[in-house]
């Protein structure tokens, strides 16, 4: 009787006191973790292989999960602990009181160093056992975590191999040429163009192969802008091909520079060329002062001038582009050529306009009665050294007599003759013998048959007048 008292009043007071916890519960005043706190055991030991580094102390956390389940924020925090391990303690951390059973589910537990030790490694053993619970007389969880740090080993120091020598066969010749667009420019003697390779198929090239793979050409006034070199075309084997970017380095003032398409060439028995690279760098001028070039027209007779001066007109365009009034306003220009300046005249016109070259179409203004006009082609002509003049445009303007003609003028009607007047007859006065008297007047007539008819008329009157007296 006086037992089964004992154990109604131990009942009673779990009761109260669950009671009561779930009242601190619902207030705030504990946690779940409080609310649930179990009796598990969670114990950290650190190892150090080699040597111990200068390390006051390391730091390692716990987290608890329930398998299976993914767990709020605030739930992990209830089952996190954090352990510091240092000389002080012998590098051991426990706790008695972990949460074995969370809302009435297993919990589960891992470990995880926080504090990185330079130079050594961690790693992390996890042991889990059951040990005797003396305090409620029954057993408990044990988690056991060994945390490990090793020294890193260093790696072994392997100096850098030189690279072997290229062989003759990596190397092929390339040409680099530059050709200047609306003229050379003056005082400028030579440009630099820098050619630098890179190997796609090797991540990494040492200092000595790049320096191999960067070369300089120098492009003179004297060997007529034009350059070649031995490069090489690829490394260590024909799978590690070089690719050259092309950069012109001098920069020439009022003057764009275009970098073309560097070109593989096959060999040239002819010229006994190998195989070899070939590049054109192209240089426009640009800005109006530099972008004029010279250009003459001439007028040639075929028959004699007729005119004192005639007008020829040069207008410009951009192949491509529509250009303005005012721009093509810009790109016109007349010539006037006159028996003073020998049929003869030049001036300065554009030869670039914003960067694109100038397409000029002539034409002549005068019209000269009696005479055809043909323009003919204009030709850009190399540099005259005997004239002192630069490379210019040229053009022949010929005009030639047309032959004159005097056609009928009414080919379609015959030709008309004049028509024959009667001729009037002069006044006759008879004598007293009936035979006339007075001046008779004979037609006038040319040559030898009007002699003769007049001979004969003379005749026959003589004879009339014969036989009348004979009567």
């Amino acid at each position: 009787m006086k037992e089964m008292k004992n154990n109604w009043q131990t009942y009673l007071i779990k009761a109260i006191g669950f009671a009561f916890a779930l009242c601190l519960l619902q207030l705030g005043f504990i946690s779940t973790a409080q609310a649930y706190a179990g009796d598990g055991e969670i114990r950290v030991t650190k190892i150090w292989e080699n040597q111990q580094p200068a390390v006051g102390e390391v730091k390692v956390v716990v987290q608890g999960t329930i398998p299976g389940e993914d767990l709020s924020q605030a739930d992990l925090n209830n089952l996190k602990y954090e352990f510091t391990l240092d000389d002080a303690n012998s590098w051991v951390a426990e706790i008695n009181t972990a949460v074995t059973e969370y809302n009435g589910k297993k919990v589960e537990y891992d470990a995880t160093e926080i504090t990185q030790v330079p130079d050594y490694t961690s790693g992390i053993r996890k042991e889990k056992t059951t040990v005797p619970n003396p305090v409620a007389g029954s057993e408990k969880t044990r988690w056991t975590f060994i945390v490990t740090n090793s020294k890193t080993p260093l790696e072994p120091y392997n100096p850098p191999q030189p690279d072997p020598e290229p062989q003759p066969d990596q190397y092929r010749r390339m040409t680099l040429t530059k050709e200047w667009v609306g003229g050379e420019p003056e005082g400028v003697e030579e440009v630099l163009v820098q050619v630098v390779g890179t190997v796609e198929t090797m991540n990494q090239l040492s200092q000595d192969i790049q320096d191999k793979l960067t070369y300089t050409f120098r492009l003179t006034k004297t060997d007529n802008w034009t350059e070649d070199l031995n490069v090489l075309w690829y490394v260590f084997n024909p799978a590690n091909k070089v690719k050259y970017t092309i950069t012109e380095v001098t920069e020439v003032p009022g003057y764009t520079s275009q970098v073309g398409e560097l070109k593989l060439v096959d060999a040239d028995p002819v010229s006994q060329r190998e195989k070899e690279w070939t590049c054109t760098i192209t240089n426009t001028r640009t800005t109006e002062e530099s972008a004029r070039q010279l250009m003459e027209i001439t007028k040639q007779w075929i028959g004699d001038a007729t005119v004192d001066e005639v007008v020829i007109e040069a207008q410009g365009r951009v192949p491509g582009k529509d250009l303005s009034d005012n721009e093509l306003a810009a790109l016109k220009y007349t010539f006037t050529l006159s028996k003073a300046n020998n049929w003869k005249a030049e001036q300065l016109v554009m030869s670039v306009w914003n960067g694109a070259e100038v397409v000029y179409t002539l034409k002549e203004l005068t019209n000269v009665p009696g005479y055809t006009s043909q323009v003919g082609e204009l030709k850009l002509v190399d540099a005259d050294p005997v004239r002192q003049r630069g490379r210019h445009w040229t053009c022949t303007v010929t005009n030639t007599k047309v032959e004159e003609s005097k056609p009928n003028p009414n080919p379609d009607q015959p030709e008309q003759k004049p028509e024959s007047k009667p001729q009037s007859k002069p006044d006759e006065t008879l004598g007293d013998d009936g035979t006339p008297t007075g001046s008779t007047e004979l037609p006038k007539t040319d040559g030898i048959s009007a002699s003769v008819a007049l001979l004969m008329g003379a005749m026959i009157v003589s004879g009339g007048y014969v036989l009348r007296k004979r009567k």
